[in-house]
């Protein structure tokens, strides 16, 4: 990959507030807003958690996140990609990897 990427330690409760929230989506999608994340779009809609390092971006595939749960160590959730799309890359112990997002 030729995209410069700047992983942070994964945030503190990231997964903990991924977890709360995945089984609210209706479409299977995680959305991360201004120091949150979230099931749904919509404001005050479906089930949100706090995570402050967490800025307004990208669309994730809940499915996908699932499986780095128990690998990621670091992670930058905001890598440009094509037109209005981010990425979001990954390191853990003995791996390193990229998911595709939305938005």
């Amino acid at each position: 990959m030729d995209r410069h990427t700047n992983p942070i330690p994964v945030p503190k409760d990231f997964f903990k507030g991924f977890e709360a929230v995945k089984d609210f989506s209706r479409n299977g999608m995680i959305y991360f807003k201004d120091g949150k994340i979230s099931s749904h779009a919509e404001d005050n809609a479906g089930a949100e958690f706090e995570i402050p390092e967490l800025k307004f971006g990208p669309v994730y595939s809940a499915k996908y996140l699932s499986i780095i749960k128990e690998m990621a160590t670091k992670i930058d959730f905001y890598v440009p990609a094509d037109r209005n799309s981010k990425l979001l890359a990954f390191t853990g112990e003995r791996c390193r990897g990229i998911l595709m997002g939305f938005g």
